[in-house]
This record gives structure tokens, C-alpha cells and sequence, in this order.
């Protein structure tokens, strides 16, 4: 058990240590003004290309071409006692190689909402639901026999994570929220998400009460560059070794009205996906085709 737990100890440390170290800064900007009630809706559309191509080439290099598409939106309701969230994101994305055909790069869809109760300036309860699942089959590649695997199908996995706890924010930019969940995992037996190791039968619903953290922060660190960076703990209450992790991180460099630039890191300790941490890194300059 120790073995498998010190990984994802020192994510919480470093996910811990960010999230603290950017606070004070945020400290020093002067008070603003409550903001406005009623509806703060946004979306926002855009398409990423990358391409390279080598032609007698003396040191070698393999002709890529990758997309990827992304839409997000997120709707906000603010009154004097209460707040509503909702939040969508979709991504999609694919990569041809050079003699190895095309594979998915991305896929991922995220469908979030928060209900939040204004008690007091330090008590906020809140209820949240949040959908996590993928678009197409994924599979695992071995380049030198020329064969691959089905690991995964259309919305399989899919998850589902009911919260009730307490929650606190700061200036619309810091979010900390502690509660209860239940976390549901749907999959196909063929693929075994939802399996239980511990029964002789194979389960494609698997139902997981628990107790979860989560740290948001969403603020511009210069001028027209944004940073979203969200840390997720979800601990079973099996024990101390069943503990899932996601951290995400993204940069938004808007360029003009048009062009922008993004930078994503996602490390995620899952022990039912892969006794590893996973880390999945992008870089990309895409155009945009929706802002509202």
C-alpha cells in the first residue's frame, strides 16, 4: 500500500503548494465592487492544427498532421443568497502518421453543475452533479506487430459524481469546496471500469461513496492570458489506498479576437485505470469560431 500511495501524496503537495503560494497574490489586487446579479453566460469555440512534413529529410522525422476541436461553455446565476453553475466542455481531437494511420489524440466530455447556498461569509453549502465520459473508442497501439487493442467504446467509461459538503469562494477567482459523494462508474464488461476484482462475476455498474476535496482557481496571470487550474480528490471510504487524483491545468493566451494559444497539463492518479500516475500534455495555436 505504501508504494502504490506516495506518488499521488506528493501530487497533494504540490497541488496544495500552488494553490496557496497563488492566493496571496490575489490578496494584494484592491477590493472590487460586488457584481451584478442575474445571468453571466459564456462559450467559447475553437479549432487547433498542427502539421509537419519531411521531405528527404537527412535527419529523419515523421509527417504528422493533428487536430483538435473544443467547445466550452459555462452558465452562471448570481443573486444575493444563492448561486447556479453550469459548465460544459467538449474536446475532440485526432493525429495521422506517416505509416501508421490515423489515431485519436483527445476525447473527452465534462458536464458540470453547482448549487450554492449563501449561509454566511465562510459557510456556503452546495450540491453539485458532474458527468465525465468520452465521445469515441480508444485503443492501445503496438506499432511493431502492426495490431491494436479495444480498450474502451463510445461513452465507456462514463462517470457520474453526486457532492453535498460546504464550500467557499473568493472573488469569483478561488473556489475550495470539501463534501460527501457518490461516485458512480458505468462500463461494459468487455472493457471492466466498473468491475470488482473481489467477485467472481464481471460488474458494469459500480457505486463508490466517498469523500472528495476540490481547489479551483480561474484568474488572468498577465495581460489576455488566463490560468484555469482545478485539483480533484476523491477518497473512498474502502480505505486509505483507494484515493483518485486529477490535477488540470490550462493557459489561454489570447493573441487578437481571432488566434490564441493553449497550454494544457492533466496528471491523474486512477488505481482502476492504471497503478501509474497518468500525465497527457498539449500545446496549441487554434482559431476561434465561437465567443459569446
Amino acid at each position: 500500500m505504501r508504494g502504490v500511495f506516495h506518488v499521488p501524496g506528493r501530487m497533494l503537495a504540490s497541488a496544495a503548494a500552488a494553490f496557496l503560494v497563488a492566493f496571496p497574490a490575489s490578496a494584494q489586487v484592491a477590493a472590487t465592487p460586488p457584481p451584478e446579479f442575474g445571468w453571466k453566460n459564456s462559450a467559447n469555440g475553437t479549432v487547433n492544427v498542427s502539421q509537419a512534413y519531411f521531405d528527404n529529410w537527412a535527419k529523419g522525422g515523421t509527417n504528422t498532421l493533428t487536430w483538435e476541436g473544443r467547445l466550452e461553455g459555462v452558465a452562471l446565476r448570481k443573486e444575493a443568497d444563492w448561486d447556479w453553475e453550469s459548465k460544459a466542455r467538449a474536446v475532440y481531437g485526432q493525429s495521422r502518421l506517416d505509416g501508421l494511420g490515423t489515431r485519436k489524440a483527445s476525447d473527452e466530455l465534462l458536464l458540470e453543475t453547482a448549487y450554492t447556498r449563501k449561509v454566511s461569509a465562510w459557510i456556503n453549502p452546495f450540491a453539485s452533479a458532474k458527468l465525465q465520459s468520452q465521445f469515441a473508442a480508444g485503443y492501445a497501439y503496438n506499432d511493431s506487430a502492426g495490431t491494436k487493442t479495444r480498450v474502451s467504446g463510445a461513452f465507456d467509461p462514463t462517470y457520474l459524481t453526486q457532492t453535498v459538503g460546504l464550500g467557499k469562494s473568493w472573488a469569483d477567482a478561488y473556489k475550495v469546496r470539501v463534501g460527501g459523494s457518490l461516485k458512480e462508474t458505468f462500463s461494459a464488461a468487455r472493457y471492466g471500469y466498473a468491475d470488482d476484482d473481489a467477485t467472481a462475476s464481471v460488474e458494469t455498474f459500480k457505486l463508490e461513496p466517498g469523500a472528495s476535496f476540490t481547489a479551483e482557481m480561474r484568474r488572468p496571470v498577465m495581460e489576455n492570458i488566463l490560468l484555469v487550474s482545478v485539483f480533484d480528490v476523491f477518497a473512498n471510504f474502502k480505505g486509505s489506498d483507494e484515493v483518485d487524483l486529477r490535477w488540470e491545468n490550462n493557459i489561454t493566451a489570447k493573441v487578437n479576437a481571432l488566434v490564441s494559444v493553449n497550454a494544457a497539463l492533466e496528471v491523474l492518479y486512477d488505481k482502476d485505470l492504471s497503478t501509474k500516475r497518468q500525465v497527457r500534455q498539449t500545446l496549441a495555436v487554434g482559431v476561434s469560431f465561437l465567443r459569446i
